[in-house]
C-alpha cells in the first residue's frame, strides 16, 4: 500500500502513483490532535487499544482506519527505526534478524522485513504499524471481574490450586500447558 499526503492528511492508495510514498518513504508522518467532534468507532478503539498492529490484522476498512488517523485517534508508525547505520524493528526491537525480499506490495526489490517477529505477521518496510491514540475504552466495573462459571477438570483444578498457593506465598510457579 502506498500513501498520498495532501493538505497534511494521509490518503491510502492501492496503485503506484508518482506522488505516493510507502510509510518508510514518507518525509514525515503527521500526528493530528483529537478532533472532539469526530465520532470514532468504538469497535476500532477496543480492537486497537494497547496494541500495535498491521493493516492486514485489523478487521475494518482501510479508508475508515485512515479517517481515524487523520482525526487523531490512530497513530501510524514506521515499521523500522534507523539508529545511525542500524535498522531496528519497531515492533520487536530486533536489529539482528532483518532481511530483504522483492515485495509485491511496494514493488521494491529490496524491501526490509523482520524475521524475528515473522510469526506475528510480516513487518516489512512498506507496511505501517497502527495503534490507538484516543481515549481508553470504558470498562465495566464488576465486583468479581475474574469470576468464571465453568468447571475445571481434575488436572486443571490441581494446577489452579497450586498457582493460587504460589501467588499467596509469593513464590514462582511454572505452569506447562497448551
Amino acid at each position: 500500500m502506498r500513501i498520498l499526503m495532501k493538505d497534511y492528511l494521509l490518503i491510502p492508495v492501492f496503485h503506484h502513483d508518482s506522488a505516493s510514498y510507502t510509510i518508510t518513504e514518507l518525509p514525515n508522518i503527521p500526528h493530528h490532535n483529537h478532533n472532539p467532534t469526530y465520532r470514532f468507532n468504538p469497535q476500532i478503539q477496543t480492537f486497537l487499544f494497547g496494541k500495535q498492529l498491521l493493516l492486514d490484522e485489523i478487521p475494518h476498512p482501510v479508508e475508515e482506519l485512515f479517517t481515524h488517523v487523520n482525526e487523531g485517534y490512530i497513530t501510524l508508525r514506521r515499521p523500522f527505526i534507523k539508529e545511525g547505520r542500524k535498522i531496528k524493528c519497531a515492533r520487536c526491537g530486533s536489529s539482528h534478524h532483518l532481511a530483504t525480499y522483492p515485495c509485491a506490495r511496494c514493488g521494491n526489490e529490496q524491501c526490509h522485513y523482520c524475521r524475528n517477529c515473522l510469526m506475528m505477521g510480516r513487518v516489512s518496510a512498506c507496511t505501517p504499524l497502527l495503534s490507538w491514540n484516543g481515549p481508553n475504552p470504558s470498562t465495566l466495573i464488576d465486583d468479581q471481574p475474574l469470576k468464571w462459571d465453568g468447571t475445571l477438570s481434575t488436572g486443571q483444578q490441581q494446577a489452579s490450586t497450586a498457582v493460587v498457593a504460589a501467588i499467596d506465598n509469593k513464590k514462582e510457579y511454572l505452569v506447562w500447558a497448551v
